[in-house]
């Protein structure tokens, strides 16, 4: 399962993050943001097809990872930039404030993970890649991994014990927005004893499913009009959890293995409670 350390998330925030400042647009930049970077609601939203059809993404190289989780943790070579240098047309276009910023990444499939904005400047740098450098002239993607396309996030050292960094492929769009915007309608501002089920859920359920239609459209939405509590019991929702191919044939969602029960039950009392704040904006 693609996960995210959610407690590192809340302490970067809660150390500070890092904040960004916005430089005073310049006519190259008018230049070179266009369409596919615009700004709703104080979240940047950057549409990735968008500006390579008008051929203003980054200068793409051919960049070496030590380490690829989809490719079977083995060394690999792809055609990308570094997300950097996207982030700073955007910042240089639109000005928001980024001290409590994360960046949500959206994909074709429904799978929308997010990371701490900080992140994205740390050690561990993250590079948007449009083709597998080992494809055959004329292609981008090896047979069998055409589902990358168009766009796959790699990060330059990967460590796979490491559950903080996102690998989110057949990438569409890039939004980055404040953390109180991204999870308004899931988060238990009322209630500080859910925040460790909602983290919980955050870390190893939002990226496919979603709360109040805030999360990833990959799994079924888990609270609006019904929430899941309603017609299901704690104990099957634990088990499918656990292990989804005993209750459905083919199913799509990997097991989930790497929590205890008593963190299943935070979970199960996040969505208890959720369910008496059903809101769809």
């Amino acid at each position: 399962m693609r996960t995210l350390n959610f407690l590192l998330f809340f302490g970067l925030f809660m150390s500070g993050c890092m904040s960004i400042d916005s430089k005073q647009q310049t006519n190259e930049t008018k230049e070179i943001a266009i369409a596919g970077i615009d700004t709703i609601n104080h979240q940047i939203i950057i549409d990735l097809p968008v500006l390579a059809a008008q051929g203003k993404l980054p200068p793409e190289d051919t960049i070496h990872f030590k380490r690829d989780p989809h490719f079977n943790n083995l060394e690999k070579d792809f055609i990308g930039f570094p997300l950097t240098d996207l982030l700073k047309t955007a910042f240089e276009r639109f000005h928001i404030d980024t001290a409590q910023a994360i960046v949500l990444f959206e994909c074709s499939d429904g799978y929308t993970p997010t990371a701490p904005l900080a992140l994205m400047y740390g050690k561990n740098k993250p590079y948007v890649v449009s083709a597998d450098a080992a494809a055959a002239t004329g292609g981008k993607w090896v047979p069998g991994f055409e589902k990358f396309a168009p766009y796959y996030l790699v990060w330059g050292d990967y460590l796979p014990a490491d559950h903080c960094y996102v690998y989110p492929y057949s990438l569409l769009k890039i939004k980055v927005l404040s953390i109180q915007k991204a999870f308004k309608n899931a988060y238990p501002s009322d209630n500080p004893d859910m925040v460790r089920g909602f983290s919980l859920f955050s870390q190893n359920c939002m990226k496919c499913h979603a709360i109040n239609a805030v999360g990833g459209g990959m799994g079924p939405e888990l609270n609006y009009p019904k929430n899941i509590t309603e017609y299901w019991s704690d104990a099957n929702i634990i088990a499918f959890a656990k292990n989804p191919p005993a209750f459905r044939i083919n199913s799509k969602m990997p097991s989930v293995t790497d929590l205890n029960d008593e963190a299943f039950a935070e979970i199960v009392k996040y969505l208890k409670y959720i369910s008496k704040h059903k809101v769809i904006e």
